[in-house]
């Protein structure tokens, strides 16, 4: 415990030697930004995204298909609202809708014109499957 006595440590500290750092050769020193670049990548894949910018997002991937569903955002999960015309286009939609960046799961409350709006259990709620 000589270092952390004020006493006896500082001396005994300052008598000790800091070896001088390694210089990199000049390939690992273009390696280390690449491999930082990715690391950020990596991070901000998995950091949160806003739930107003995840509802554009959804809003821009789907306005060619269905331009009057109404999308919602929270935490991740995004609700789909509205009428649409085939029960097939329903499918697609919220698969695509789990292709956004920060879509953890979609809860789908489309219905065409000739079915009830799903409500409570009959919501159907899709999550993304992380392949970690």
């Amino acid at each position: 415990m000589y270092a952390l006595d004020r006493s006896v440590g500082r001396p005994r500290l300052a008598g000790l030697s800091v070896p001088a750092p390694r210089r990199r050769s000049h390939r690992a020193a273009g390696v280390a930004p690449v491999l930082q670049g990715a690391a950020a990548r990596r991070r901000a894949r998995f950091e949160a995204i806003d739930d107003a910018t995840i509802a554009r997002n959804v809003q821009r991937e789907l306005v060619d298909e269905a331009p009057r569903v109404i999308v919602a955002a929270d935490r991740g999960v995004v609700s789909l609202r509205g009428q649409v015309d085939d029960g097939e286009v329903i499918h697609r939609l919220a698969v695509q809708t789990l292709d956004v960046d920060g879509v953890h799961a979609v809860r789908s409350l489309l219905h065409t014109p000739d079915t009830p709006v799903p409500t409570g259990e009959r919501a159907a709620l899709l999550t993304a499957i992380d392949p970690a």
